[in-house]
């Protein structure tokens, strides 16, 4: 079935802000990951609250395009006597941001066993709604779980922007280096610790550096767990004083020259 595409104003349509680019590219949490017979994936709830965050209050919304019941039928419960009513719900929702311009549709099948026909309706219905806009969410990135459809990959911004900044730390940079090994601490708050501008590519250059190298992926490499990323440097911007930070024995130290304790 097709569905009528939303209009929007061409008023509200902005890029991305650096601070909404931050927050979408920084990498996914643990504690936000759940388990579910051997599935990872993101509650409902987290999406939303994500969404919220990233576009503000009011951001985005949702749309309902369409229902089907898939199954209905009573069925003898596990354990004890009587029957269940056991039903299946196919929900078809959409996601629309107004800031982007942009929507996408999916769909999901949710289904639930109760005792009340009415509970095992509104809970197969829910579980579907929940997941068709779980799966909608996955094309803003890893806040909203698409890496987890890559084994747990959190890279895949850098797969899809195809860019990259390799900044290499100076010597009075160790307070940064710290909060950017922070996996905890929100991606904002990491890039409100120094000052940041772009250069070719328009990936985040820090201020302050001994070297910034600026630059496109060219190829890509899985090995193992890891990610092997080849880039041609585009442009590369090198301070002339300083000394560069060096991470040694679990603390912070310098080359050419003593960093204060």
């Amino acid at each position: 079935m097709t569905h009528t595409p939303p209009i929007f104003d061409p008023q509200r349509i902005k890029p991305l802000t650096n601070a909404q680019l931050w927050q979408l590219m920084q990498a996914l949490p643990d504690h936000r990951v759940k388990e579910l017979k051997g599935l990872s994936y993101v509650e409902a709830w987290d999406v939303k609250a994500t969404l919220t965050r990233v576009f503000g209050f009011g951001g985005f919304s949702t749309e309902i395009l369409s229902e089907q019941i898939m199954f209905e039928e009573q069925v003898p419960r596990s354990s004890g006597s009587g029957t269940n009513w056991s039903i299946g719900y196919k929900v078809s929702l959409r996601l629309i941001i107004p800031q982007l311009g942009a929507y996408w549709d999916e769909a999901a099948v949710g289904s639930n066993s109760q005792g009340s026909r009415a509970e095992a309706t509104d809970n197969a219905v829910k579980g579907a709604t929940s997941d068709a806009l779980k799966r909608c969410a996955t094309m803003l990135g890893t806040q909203f779980g698409l890496s987890l459809y890559d084994k747990g990959n959190q890279n895949e911004i850098i797969r899809t922007n195809q860019v990259l900044c390799v900044n290499t730390l100076s010597i009075g940079q160790g307070d940064i280096a710290a909060l950017f090994s922070t996996k905890e601490l929100p991606i904002a708050e990491r890039f409100a610790a120094g000052r940041w501008s772009t250069l070719v590519t328009g990936s985040p250059v820090l201020e302050g550096a001994i070297a910034s190298f600026d630059g496109r992926v060219v190829e890509r490499l899985e090995r193992g767990t890891h990610s092997v990323i080849f880039c041609e440097v585009q442009q590369v911007r090198v301070r002339s004083d300083g000394h560069p930070l060096l991470y040694l024995d679990r603390r912070y130290r310098g080359i050419g020259a003593p960093l204060a304790e």
